[in-house]
């Protein structure tokens, strides 16, 4: 009697199936935690402009904020749009008291979606408080 070696043009079929059943879990989950890290380091920048713009107001003799964020960028450096080609950074409401930072997403499956935070460090994304992300 002889013996066969190798596999069966079954045992292969059942094996590619369970890599594409694998692979078909595995990428989305991999995509969702891209986007949260992106998002994470949104909130990273955002934090690091809402310190410097206390660090403005503290050293302005009116006690004002500003929507200027190159000189934000000379009182605390953090990324520029160029550096962080995932976000655009704007600084859209500025009072005497209080201002609003935004983050809007510049591609990827949500391209257009925000984050924004207040003086306090209130976070919403896309207008909503619930702060969930990725949307």
């Amino acid at each position: 009697m002889r013996k066969n070696a190798g596999f069966t043009l079954i045992e292969l079929m059942v094996a590619c199936v369970i890599i594409a059943i694998l692979i078909s879990v595995a990428i989305p989950s991999y995509r969702d935690m891209h986007e949260r890290a992106k998002a994470s380091k949104a909130l990273a920048t955002l934090d690091s402009i809402r310190t410097a713009e206390s660090i403005f107001r503290d050293r302005d003799v009116n006690q004002t904020f500003t929507n200027n964020l190159a000189t934000l960028r000379g009182v605390n450096p953090f990324p520029t749009n160029a550096e962080d080609g995932d976000w655009a950074y704007t600084i859209p409401s500025v009072t005497a008291r209080t201002y609003t930072i935004r983050a809007t997403r510049t591609g990827g499956a949500h391209n257009g979606s925000r984050i924004e935070m207040n003086e306090t460090g209130d976070v919403s994304v896309n207008g909503d408080t619930d702060q969930t992300w990725p949307p």
